[in-house]
């Protein structure tokens, strides 16, 4: 589901609804699912799943990208934390 689509339901343009977003969340649309990813991915690591498996499930098509986010969000890589918990 994109922006667009969610617009499109709500009957406002791309535009408004982003903004509307960002003032009542703190936040844009793409930077809260971003939040909601890092956060279940995080708590797939912890269970030992593999990175490159938690990176797909999450949604990420680039496990390089996945990395840095992930590693900007919560201070460490994500094998760092999957190595933690074997």
């Amino acid at each position: 589901m994109t922006v667009a689509d969610i617009a499109r339901v709500a009957t406002l343009s791309p535009f408004h609804l982003h903004r509307m977003f960002k003032e009542a969340f703190g936040m844009t649309p793409m930077r809260m699912l971003q939040n909601h990813r890092l956060q279940v991915a995080r708590k797939l690591l912890g269970r030992g799943t593999p990175v490159t498996l938690v990176a797909s499930a999450v949604g990420f098509e680039s496990l390089g990208s996945f990395g840095t986010l992930f590693r900007r969000t919560f201070g460490e890589p994500p094998g760092r934390l999957r190595k933690k918990q074997d």
